[in-house]
């Protein structure tokens, strides 16, 4: 993390970042789901669901930086 990174640029990397993890979950979550191991489908499930939730929190939160920086209606 660079110190001089401004909340609007920390917002957008965190979004980005958030959705590269889900991206590589569901990634994830499908190897486990062809290999037939169930019970760690479902974990890996709940992680993905947990990453999507804070990826919700951090577009909400760039959305939010954006409408402060008068970039959004």
């Amino acid at each position: 993390m660079d110190l001089r990174e401004g909340p609007l640029a920390m917002a957008e990397r965190h979004a980005r970042e958030a959705e590269e993890h889900v991206a590589r979950q569901r990634v994830r979550v499908e190897a486990l789901q062809s290999y037939g191991h169930p019970r760690a489908v479902e974990l890996a499930q709940l992680t993905l669901e947990t990453m999507q939730n804070y990826l919700g929190m951090a577009q909400k939160h760039l959305r939010s930086e954006r409408k402060r920086h008068g970039l959004e209606p």
